[in-house]
């Protein structure tokens, strides 16, 4: 249980820590960028501390042990089971190989948010007060997000931690009434775990429900955080983009190309470096979302074609198909909403009024120009850009 006081006092801490602070920060204080998912991926070892990346490993070794070996080394008592088995062992790598990745990949993220940032402390350098009140505005959406996001899988992973034992006491009052009923024992997953019966006896039904308690708490971490981790990190670099927008309107408003056009070629190198390094970051973990998610809406139709719609089996595999598909669909997004930011760019330089600007600022507007034209966004291991045109093209 004090795994989980963890998980729920990092979700609520931002709340009662200097609440009206975070919410209207000096006009000094840039914000700190990736405030919640770094302090919630520090519970899983991701983010933080070198010291406490250990705790991802133990985290790793649970699910292997928890979920990998018994769905993969002690078989199903029927083809509708090792359908839904190995639906939920995609479902659970999808996440926690996710996490692998990032985990590796962990000397990449402090770049990245050291990146951004930075850019936010230029931003606040600079001194204009429209762009500071943006960045504030952003922050303010992102960390809103985050913490309704977290909050929400929390409470539905308290639902499913605890829906298995409410079914079974279920169960349990119908025989009582019923004579001719039969007691069955709800597990959390479809697998045969350790060989021991869990579908039919009460003490290791319960002992496999006992332990599989913290196992979902965990998984459920490792796939909130592997989301919002990606989901911040774009969003982030859609506000680079949108900033620079910004920067150049009310450039041509005030009149001031000559005096600041420098400080906007620098603001869009830099938001197309930290663009880079996103990609870099999260391009193998959505194609192992994309290719997955594929994966489990075939064993999906391969369930109910060969079953149709029955028992809890079917809605287990309904609520994979909600989740994965909700994920994919918030990846392809959050890049879309990064490809256009990229473009936005270029229309704002177009509306500069360059035709009237020295030759010296046609030069740094027309080297903004062309480099806005190249595509910016994320992409799945480099195949194709997340968009929800490709979430058309694969479902």
């Amino acid at each position: 249980m004090s795994f989980v006081k963890n998980i729920y006092t990092a979700l609520s801490s931002w709340c009662n820590r200097k609440r009206r602070v975070e919410r209207f920060p000096s006009n000094q204080e840039a914000p700190e960028v990736l405030q919640m998912v770094v302090r919630v991926a520090n519970l899983v070892g991701v983010a933080g501390p070198p010291e406490r990346r250990y705790r991802f490993v133990v985290v790793f070794a649970f699910f292997v042990v928890m979920i990998v070996v018994p769905k993969v080394a002690f078989g199903y008592p029927d083809v509708a089971s090792l359908i839904t088995g190995t639906a939920e062992l995609v479902f659970q790598i999808n996440n926690c190989g996710g996490m692998l990745i990032l985990y590796v990949l962990n000397n990449d993220f402090v770049e990245v948010r050291d990146r951004f940032q930075q850019f936010v402390a230029t931003v606040f350098d600079d001194g204009s007060e429209p762009l500071r009140e943006a960045v504030r505005a952003k922050h303010h959406l992102i960390q809103r997000f985050t913490k309704a996001f977290l909050s929400t899988l929390f409470c539905t992973t308290n639902i499913y931690c605890y829906s298995p034992f409410m079914f079974s006491l279920l169960s349990y009052w119908d025989t009582l009434r019923n004579e001719n009923s039969t007691m069955q024992y709800f597990q959390h997953m479809e697998e045969n775990f350790y060989g021991l019966d869990t579908r039919t006896s009460f003490l290791p039904s319960l002992f496999c429900g006992l332990l599989m308690l913290p196992m979902i708490y965990m998984c459920g971490l490792t796939g909130g955080v592997k989301m919002a981790m990606i989901v911040n990190m774009i969003g982030y670099c859609v506000m680079c983009f949108d900033l620079i927008s910004l920067k150049l309107q009310e450039v041509s408003r005030r009149g001031t190309h000559e005096q600041e056009i420098k400080k906007i070629v620098k603001m869009h190198q830099d938001a197309l470096d930290c663009a880079k390094l996103v990609e870099k970051q999260v391009s193998l973990v959505l194609l192992l979302q994309v290719v997955l998610c594929v994966l489990i809406w075939s064993f999906i139709l391969l369930f109910f074609t060969i079953t149709g719609v029955r028992n809890s089996q079917s809605i287990n595999l309904i609520v994979l198909f909600m989740f994965d598909t909700a994920e994919t669909v918030a990846y392809c997004y959050s890049g879309d909403v990064l490809s256009t930011a990229g473009l936005q760019v270029a229309k704002a330089v177009y509306d500069v009024n360059w035709e009237s600007q020295t030759a010296a600022v046609q030069a740094d507007l027309q080297l903004i120009l062309l480099r806005a034209q190249q595509p910016v966004g994320v992409t799945a291991g480099k195949f194709s850009f997340m968009s929800i045109a490709l979430f058309g093209n694969v479902s």
